[in-house]
């Protein structure tokens, strides 16, 4: 349970820093006519099959305009490629309510456990939306990936923001994201899209300088949501897509 209230001083710190030095760019979806910047894999069937008409379409259409003219001028200084970003993981989740004034960093604190208040009524009074930890092992094509992202989630829909990493033979891979709203079907099962941007300032090892983007397609079934355990934990099925410059 510690890792679940260590990350919030570590959010507050990350968004801070990134705040000031990241810069976003829109993902398009349509095609670009630099073509031979990148080549387009086959999507492997057990990710195609939880991929939409719309995902499939954004994956194809490469990294965008706006990547592709950028990387131009970073080619200067920072030699590498476009690779395709596609993996398919279990998350496995630890999620606890959040209280305070507002949902945003510096605003709220864990109503339980280390960092929260002794006595949780007041926090549990104002609560905010919830926040925690998702972590899971998984291959990007033939690399063998551990992925951590601390999402916060805000009331009342769930949409919110979050940060996280993905690791490989002591490379670091740093991305900040937000979510979209949870939308549930009508046995209550949930899913979300969270859009991220990779962060070339965090990003180690074969990975320093990496450039791009993702997008995040997470499934919860109701039996396995944190909110129905009583621990906060669950699971849930994520695919990822997206692409991603490095040497």
């Amino acid at each position: 349970m510690r890792p679940l209230y260590v990350f919030i001083l570590f959010l507050f710190a990350t968004f801070t820093f990134i705040a000031c030095e990241k810069t976003s760019i829109d993902i398009v979806d349509h095609p670009t006519a630099q073509v031979d910047d990148y080549s387009i894999p086959e999507i492997p069937e057990d990710i195609a099959d939880l991929m939409t008409e719309e995902d499939i379409l954004k994956f194809k259409a490469g990294p965008g305009a706006d990547y592709l003219e950028s990387i131009q001028v970073r080619r200067r200084h920072h030699h590498g490629r476009w690779h395709p970003v596609l993996m398919r993981m279990t998350y496995h989740l630890q999620i606890a309510p959040i209280g305070g004034t507002d949902c945003t960093p510096g605003q709220f604190q864990p109503c339980f456990g280390p960092g929260a208040p002794s006595d949780p009524t007041d926090c549990l009074a104002s609560i905010v939306g919830a926040a925690g930890q998702a972590i899971a092992d998984g291959h990007w094509f033939h690399r063998l990936i551990h992925a951590e992202y601390y999402p916060v989630f805000c009331l009342p829909d769930y949409a919110g923001f979050g940060s996280g990493f993905y690791t490989s033979n002591g490379s670091l891979l740093w991305v900040e994201a937000t979510n979209t709203a949870f939308q549930y079907d009508e046995e209550f099962n949930s899913v979300f899209y969270r859009f991220g941007n990779y962060i070339p300032q965090q990003s180690t090892g074969i990975f320093e300088g990496a450039y791009g983007w993702e997008i995040a397609r997470m499934y919860t079934a109701v039996e396995n949501s944190p909110s129905n355990d009583p621990n906060g934990q669950g699971e849930s099925d994520v695919i990822i897509f997206g692409w991603v410059y490095y040497l």
